[in-house]
């Protein structure tokens, strides 16, 4: 949390978004694309039912925003055919 803030210290604001998720507050690795729409998008209602990882790039690509997510403790996403690390970077 700390680098958070003092990447906001640095960057201006209105061009750049910072968010913070500890991967081990997730239920499941999987659970990852819903935290970052979450932090990243704030919706009511979480409307990544089908298809989360496609619906989360299309709403990140479509969003100019330099976004900055710090994912802590990473290495509870790895799963066996590793997808979902694969699909975030």
């Amino acid at each position: 949390m700390e680098i958070v803030k003092k990447l906001e210290k640095n960057i201006n604001h209105r061009k750049a978004t910072f968010k913070y998720i500890n991967a081990l507050s997730l239920m499941s690795p999987s659970m990852i694309y819903k935290a970052m729409n979450k932090a990243l998008y704030n919706p009511v209602k979480n409307d990544l039912k089908t298809s989360p990882a496609i619906k989360l790039m299309q709403k990140l690509q479509e969003d100019k925003r330099i976004k900055f997510i710090i994912i802590d403790e990473v290495d509870y996403l790895y799963t066996k055919n590793q997808n979902i690390l694969y699909n975030l970077f």
